[in-house]
């Protein structure tokens, strides 16, 4: 299921300019730690705080053991920052 959501994710991905996906769904230190948890879903405040930090390191062009990069569009010189956030009308 997870596959399959990543892969629906970066199709989308590839045909938007200026898109970047970034996976934090892997084992990893983060993930495999169960005192970060509340529960299945949900980290705790602080683990919160890392995971962000992590993901911050990644967009900056770093990978950490808990964030890695999947797909970075090029940037489209022709897509104003007001179109990126308008809706897409491409269909797949």
């Amino acid at each position: 299921m997870i596959a399959e959501c990543q892969h629906r994710v970066m199709t989308l991905a590839r045909v938007r300019p200026n898109t970047a996906v970034y996976d934090l769904s892997m084992l990893s230190p983060m993930t495999s730690d169960e005192t970060r948890w509340w529960d299945a879903v949900h980290l705790r405040p602080e683990a919160i705080a890392q995971l962000s930090h992590e993901l911050a390191t990644a967009i900056s062009g770093t990978d950490g053991p808990d964030a890695h990069t999947l797909i970075v569009t090029p940037i489209d010189a022709s897509v104003s920052a007001t179109d990126l956030c308008r809706p897409s009308t491409r269909h797949l």
